[in-house]
């Protein structure tokens, strides 16, 4: 059986690979050929198994959600009213992509490794420093991030997207409504001082996940603080940006979203409807999954 014809049957009972295909259940990092995996809107990829491509993710439904924010709600918004919006059902990942993760495509030769540079030290880079493999990859382009969606068969989100996973459909602030950011909350700077120390007091980002009590209203962790996240635009008629065309990416590049372990509770990043293109300090990022779209030109 061709194996293409057998990874839409069910990525998770291939007999082709089957070691390959058994680990897909156990690790996103392993899921095969994102050429196959990604889902068209065509009924030939009706056999796609949903639930062995979004390993580690969280499931957004479809549906309207409120986008910017309300002053009569929020003294500090700087716009006027909320906006409805509305997205198809997609998928996000949990967690932002750590080290570890990161390291998989590495070693597969899908991607390249971060390095430190003028937006990210060596003392913020979390590559190769030991104890740091469930922290989140930082010091990554683009076009990077991009490689690492793409060997998942996934994508990057787009702001939208970002969004709704952050905040839900409320209209609220923050992941967890309108409280002011904090270190129970979010791996952020951990006063107003300029000399006060950043992530929550360590000078450096946390392992993934580590503040359960910021999480989202879907469950999806850290989309404020720890680091900023990098995001596109939505390109119609289908969204995301094609995760395997650089070029692509690069035009659809719109910034980060949710701020950084470096920025104070009142920075204007931390708000979740708020794109910043500031790239200090340097980026991570998650990957999401739309089961309805459809690569440009395929």
């Amino acid at each position: 059986m061709p194996l293409a014809v057998c990874l839409l049957q069910s990525l998770a009972a291939c007999s082709s690979e089957p070691s390959r295909a058994r680990s897909a259940t156990k690790d996103a990092g392993h899921i095969l050929d994102a050429e196959f995996v990604r889902p068209r809107l065509d009924a030939s990829y009706a056999g796609l198994n949903i639930e062995s491509a979004t390993v580690g993710m969280v499931r957004i439904p479809a549906g309207p959600f409120l986008i910017s924010c309300d002053r009569e709600r929020d003294p500090t918004c700087d716009w006027s009213s909320l906006v409805e919006d509305k997205l198809p059902e997609y998928y996000i990942d949990k967690t932002e992509v750590t080290v570890a993760a990161y390291r998989r495509c590495v070693e597969d030769k899908r991607c390249t490794a971060p390095a430190s540079g003028p937006r990210c030290t060596e003392e913020q880079l979390n590559w190769g420093k030991p104890g740091r493999d469930e922290h989140p990859v930082n010091c990554v382009t683009i076009e990077q991030a991009g490689q690492y969606c793409h060997y998942l068969g996934r994508h990057l989100p787009t702001e939208r997207q970002w969004e709704k996973a952050a905040r839900g459909t409320d209209g609220r602030s923050f992941p967890w409504g309108f409280a002011t950011p904090s270190c129970k909350l979010a791996i952020i700077k951990a006063d107003l001082r300029d000399s006060g120390p950043t992530g929550c007091g360590k000078n450096s980002t946390w392992p993934v996940g580590s503040r359960p009590d910021g999480a989202s209203p879907y469950g999806a962790l850290d989309m404020v603080g720890n680091v900023a996240e990098l995001v596109t635009v939505w390109q119609e008629p289908n969204g995301p940006a094609d995760p395997g065309d650089d070029e692509a990416l690069r035009a659809a590049y719109s910034g980060t979203m949710g701020g950084s372990y470096v920025d104070p509770p009142d920075y204007h990043a931390l708000r979740a409807w708020q794109t910043s293109t500031r790239l200090e300090p340097a980026p991570g990022f998650r990957c999401a999954f739309q089961p309805s779209y459809q690569r440009p030109g395929r």
